[in-house]
């Protein structure tokens, strides 16, 4: 025996416990006549569902923003702020690109995340996006995030220092 096969045979026994682990101690295969003899058990019908009204106040905006760690919250809005300044400062469109490469490359955040944000920021409207073109053209109420959060810039150096 091999210790491919040990270690097959110790993994099998750790984590399927339930299975025979030789050929004596299998079971039978059953038979048509062995299941006709055997009782179905009865089983009772499901409880019935409640209905319950939504609350009439606090309703999040979304489920994906309501379960979010505010540090993560946080990371977001900089992040939707900065893809917002990219567009503002070209005129108000990016390419898909562009907004991929910023928030990778500044942000951390790529693939599969990067897709997530820009379906979320196309859901809020704050982006248009072409299909077409890969073109993200920003909105009125994308003016009006950037506006709301603001991202950091660069201070200009007024003095030198001698």
């Amino acid at each position: 025996m091999g210790i491919r096969s040990r270690i097959k045979s110790t993994v099998k026994q750790v984590f399927f416990r339930a299975q025979p682990q030789s050929p004596s101690e299998q079971q039978a295969p059953t038979t048509p006549s062995s299941v006709a003899n055997q009782q179905t058990p009865e089983t009772s019908a499901p409880a019935p569902v409640l209905q319950t009204s939504p609350p009439s106040h606090n309703i999040p905006t979304s489920d994906a923003e309501s379960n979010m760690d505010p540090k993560v919250l946080k990371h977001r809005n900089r992040t939707i702020s900065a893809l917002l300044q990219l567009a503002h400062d070209n005129g108000g469109t990016a390419s898909l690109g562009d907004l991929h490469d910023l928030a990778e490359s500044r942000y951390f955040i790529a693939h599969k995340a990067f897709s997530d944000l820009m379906e979320e920021m196309v859901t809020k409207g704050v982006f248009q996006y072409d299909w077409g073109t890969q073109i993200a053209t920003m909105t009125e109420a994308g003016q009006a995030f950037l506006e709301d959060n603001p991202t950091k810039r660069k201070r200009a150096q007024s003095s030198t220092k001698i």
